[in-house]
């Protein structure tokens, strides 16, 4: 994951976590699909069926950028090389993520909250367990 999106609830305010303990935000892109599960710093709660509808998602948006280049610059039988090559990497690296109980997978990645809670706060490169309270979507979050 090159860049995703950081998407946190309102029990990410200060207020909960003081009486309730500490909240994970949730990543993924276009809709959230990771959650680290703060027992370990290599576990994280995944829900397969969100992952894959936004690999689905992604590919439809993608589609037409890359059939233009394709066509413009008649390459495709190497583009369709490439990209199954890459498809097939990810795919054995989330394979790998799995085998290994890195991945957990789960039906929801929410834990008292509800999944539509969840609201955009910012572009992460890289998933972290630290919550970052949202005063643009929760006012009363600090």
């Amino acid at each position: 994951m090159a860049v995703t999106i950081e998407w946190v609830s309102p029990a990410c305010s200060h207020a909960y976590q003081r009486w309730n303990g500490p909240v994970p935000p949730a990543f993924g892109m276009p809709l959230p699909y990771l959650r680290p599960s703060l027992v370990s710093s290599l576990e994280y709660f995944v829900m397969p069926h969100v992952y894959v509808l936004n690999v689905a998602i992604l590919a439809l948006m993608a589609y037409p950028l890359v059939s233009a280049v394709v066509r413009r610059f008649n390459a495709a039988r190497g583009a369709l090389w490439i990209g199954s090559s890459l498809c097939a990497i990810v795919a054995a690296w989330r394979l790998f993520l799995f085998s290994l109980a890195v991945w957990r997978p789960q039906t929801t990645i929410t834990s008292g909250e509800r999944y539509f809670e969840l609201r955009p706060v910012a572009l992460v490169s890289r998933p972290h367990s630290e919550c970052r309270a949202s005063e643009f979507w929760f006012p009363d979050a600090r």
